[in-house]
C-alpha cells in the first residue's frame, strides 16, 4: 500500500526539489507537503511538533539542514537537533520506524566517523539505499 501523505523537509534544496518530482510521479495520489525554512524551524521543537500536527505523515524524507562551511555550533543545530526535534515529533504518529529518512544528518555527520574519509562515501549511499525499503513497506 502506498503512503496517502508524505512529508519532505529541506524541499527548496537541489535533493529535494529532484526527490519531490520523483515523488509525485511514483506515488501521484499522495498528498506530499514539502516544508522549508518557511514553513517550520526544526531547530524549535514545538515548531517540529506543529508541521508534523499538521502533515500527519506516514511516510518522511528529512532532506533539511546545514552544510559547511558553516561553524561547527550551527552544523549540530541545523542537522542534529533537527533531526532530534523531528524524529521526536514523529514517535507518536508513524506506524514504523522505518518510515523516516534522516538523510542530510546521516550523510554529513555519519562519515566523521572514519579516519579513512574514503570510507565516508559510503554513510550516505548505505543510508540512500534504505530509500526503496521504506517507500515499498508503506
Amino acid at each position: 500500500m502506498s503512503p496517502r501523505r508524505v512529508l519532505v523537509t529541506g524541499a527548496a534544496g537541489y535533493l529535494g526539489r529532484a526527490l519531490l518530482a520523483e515523488l509525485r510521479r511514483r506515488l501521484p495520489k499522495a498528498g506530499v507537503l514539502a516544508a522549508g525554512r518557511r514553513d517550520a524551524d526544526l531547530a524549535c521543537a514545538r515548531q517540529a511538533r506543529r508541521l508534523v500536527a499538521r502533515a500527519r505523515p506516514e511516510l518522511v524524507f528529512h532532506l533539511a539542514g546545514a552544510r559547511p562551511p558553516a561553524a561547527p555550533a550551527a552544523l549540530w543545530a541545523g542537522n542534529v537537533s533537527t533531526t532530534l526535534n523531528l524524529g521526536a515529533a514523529l514517535t507518536r504518529l508513524l506506524p514504523h520506524p522505518y518510515n523516516f529518512a534522516p538523510i542530510a544528518g546521516i550523510a554529513l555527520f555519519g562519515g566523521a566517523q572514519f579516519s579513512d574519509k574514503r570510507l565516508a562515501f559510503l554513510v550516505p549511499l548505505a543510508a540512500m539505499s534504505s530509500l526503496p525499503r521504506s517507500l515499498s513497506n508503506s
